[in-house]
């Protein structure tokens, strides 16, 4: 008999068996996957290439081996080709792609690297699920680069493209297209990054969304990230709405946001909105060289940047550092170009976009202070135009109880339907409290032309446009220090930290710059001597400006390149020192302040451990009593439980 005589099926069923033999990658997995349509191929993470350490991962190369994750939640996974994942919109009766470490009792603990490769068209629908994504718990764990475009993921709380909710663990060089909808922490990464007893932080870097996102606490990236947790070098042009707490890339931050940026629209119908942060919340909220520039709608607590920078109740405060904002930005109550609501502390900042509200409306800030600590407004600018009802401000609407708005300038155009009564061309009006005290306003400028307002709350200083721009700006505006504004040739003043430009007087000549004590005790009077000299000839350069811009410190050197600073600070951190001077670049130094009162190296063994050196069950038990006593820090009682595993 010919083959052309041999029945159909007989052919087609030879055909596949010699293609399975002879061609890599192309069996009856792929087969069945086709024909199913309604779940993935019956694929064990054993039967995958590898042998799931990390030295020799499981190979995946599609997507019913990407679903067999769920196999062995601690292995580590690598992708060797692009995945079609298009026809998981079929799976599962329609649900999709199954979350591997669907839960907190079944966590994904190992790794997976994406090896550059793209993920296309994964697909989970589930609304009425938990932690929802290509990973639903993620603990301890690593993935980095791969690629996710066409992600469409439902979920209800904790939902995200990449993992619903992650404990622990690394996510670097990350890119992924969404459109994800969920209840609420919502991410186009991430859905939470959370705090878990015995978890380290989780670190998000060099990654990239794009999309769309939906839900409460929600973000561009991720919804809601957790207390010491970190992302960085990070991008979103996510359009995200939502009812409150949403922002273009994080929805509610209690972690560090460094060196990231926003684009996208964001909308929400409540309140706690901002283009890059929804809720900055403390004690951890902290958000370093950062930039939004999408537009902003909201109704309360409404920020270009961030909707509600806010202090815990034990008075810590949240900062913000080294950011700007230029996005439009519509809301009602508590409206600013760069933050709706300041109960913590903003250095370095400006904000270019238009402003619209009712009450509290500020080019910078909607409303500054009135809760728990000294909300600190400081080194700001603000040029956008501002229009409300009432409380409306060039800079800022109004400096509540313990406020303090200084070093500071607004230049856009004022108008209040108020008639000026209650508006002000840098602050509208400083309140005052039961106990008396007001929000404080000093060594700050307004541009009286260019905001159409002749009066404003506080020590400020009305000056005429010619008088605040160019290059002799800064010998009109005395208090503004050279060492953190420059001048420009022909506008107003920019921040050093923000612009790569050269100053008009600026040469390539530079400085050496050295401190006669470079660590010192907080709380502890000290003289610190700045000495400033000519990089290539030693010489001492005289008439330098040095400014230590967080503990207000600012004078010139003398004729011996020195400067003499009294420190008498409590806060321990690291100070930054700029030092300009004419005819050289900007050149900057560290003060370090250190908490004369901190211990010794903590020793776990030494402390707990057991006559064999280890710390055994009765150590860790000793070492939680003293942590819920709160004589051991968390970071301590990590130290004890690591030391513990080696031992259990």
């Amino acid at each position: 008999m010919t083959l052309s005589q041999l029945p159909s099926a007989v052919v087609i069923l030879s055909t596949l068996t010699v293609l399975a033999m002879v061609v890599p990658g192309v069996g009856f997995v792929g087969l069945t996957q086709a024909q199913a349509g309604s779940g993935p191929a019956d694929v064990d993470a054993s039967e995958l290439p590898g042998n799931g350490t990390a030295n020799d991962p499981y190979m995946i190369a599609n997507a019913s081996e990407l679903q067999a994750m769920e196999d062995e939640l601690s292995a580590h996974y690598e992708l060797r080709s692009d995945i079609d994942a298009f026809g998981t919109v079929e799976w599962n009766g329609g649900s999709g792609f199954d979350p591997v470490g669907p839960s907190t009792s079944a966590e994904f603990t190992g790794s997976l690297d994406g090896n550059g490769y793209t993920i296309s068209g994964l697909t989970i629908d589930r609304p009425g699920t938990e932690h929802v994504g290509l990973f639903g718990v993620a603990n301890r764990s690593e993935v980095r680069d791969v690629t996710l475009t066409d992600a469409t993921v439902t979920g209800e709380a904790s939902t995200g493209s990449l993992a619903g909710t992650i404990y622990g663990g690394t996510v670097s060089g990350v890119t992924a297209s969404v459109d994800i909808e969920g209840s609420n922490r919502v991410g186009g990464l991430v859905g939470a990054t959370e705090d878990k007893f015995g978890s380290e932080p989780v670190t998000i870097t060099g990654a990239s969304v794009s999309g769309a996102v939906a839900g409460d606490t929600s973000g561009g990236v991720v919804g809601s990230n957790g207390f010491d947790s970190t992302i960085s070098d990070t991008d979103a042009t996510a359009d995200v709405t939502g009812n409150a707490t949403v922002g273009g890339l994080v929805g509610a931050n209690r972690g560090e946001i460094e060196r990231v940026t926003a684009n996208g629209t964001v909308d929400a119908t409540g309140g706690y909105v901002g283009g890059l942060v929804g809720a900055n919340i403390s004690p951890g909220g902290r958000i370093m060289t950062a930039t939004a520039t999408g537009e902003v709608n909201g109704t309360d607590s409404v920020g270009g940047l961030v909707g509600a920078n806010a202090p815990s109740q034990d008075g810590t405060l949240a900062e913000i550092d080294n950011v700007s904002a230029s996005g439009s930005v519509d809301g009602r109550n508590r409206t600013g170009g760069l933050v709706g609501s300041n109960d913590g502390t903003i250095r370095v900042a400006t904000a270019s976009g238009d402003v619209t509200g009712t009450t509290y409306v500020g080019g910078l800030v909607g409303r500054n202070g009135g809760r728990f600590a000294d909300p600190t407004i400081q080194n700001t600018k603000a040029t956008g135009t501002v229009t409300g009802t009432e409380l409306v401000g060039g800079l800022v609407g109004t400096n509540a109880i313990n406020g303090v708005v200084r070093l500071s300038f607004a230049t856009g155009a004022v108008s209040s339907s108020l008639d000026g009564v209650d508006g002000g061309g840098l602050v509208a009006k400083n309140l005052q409290g039961f106990s008396g005290n007001t929000g404080t306003v000093n060594t700050s400028y307004w541009d009286t032309e260019a905001t159409g307002v002749d009066t404003s709350a506080g020590n400020a200083t009305g000056l005429p446009t010619a008088e605040m721009t160019g290059v002799n700006a800064l010998n009109n505006m005395t208090e503004l220090g050279k060492g953190t504004w420059q001048p420009t040739e022909t506008s107003y003043p920019v921040l050093r930290a923000q612009t790569s430009a050269d100053s008009p007087a600026d040469t390539t000549d530079t400085l050496d710059v050295s401190l006669s004590e470079q660590s010192i005790e907080a709380g502890t009077p000290t003289d610190v001597t700045v000495t400033v000299t000519d990089n290539e000839t030693g010489e001492p350069v005289s008439d330098a400006t040095v400014v230590i811009q967080d503990l207000l410190k600012e004078d010139t050197t003398n004729a011996d390149g020195e400067v003499v600073f009294s420190i008498d600070e409590s806060v321990p951190a690291d100070y930054l020192i700029t030092v300009t001077a004419s005819g050289y670049e900007e050149t900057r130094a560290t003060l370090t302040i250190g908490d004369a009162e901190a211990p010794g190296e903590f020793d776990p063994v030494a402390e707990y451990g057991n006559d064999q050196g280890q710390v055994d069950t009765g150590g860790l038990l000793s070492g939680i009593g003293d942590w819920r006593a709160g004589n051991l820090t968390v970071e301590e009682l990590l130290e004890v439980i690591a030391q513990w595993r080696g031992d259990k």
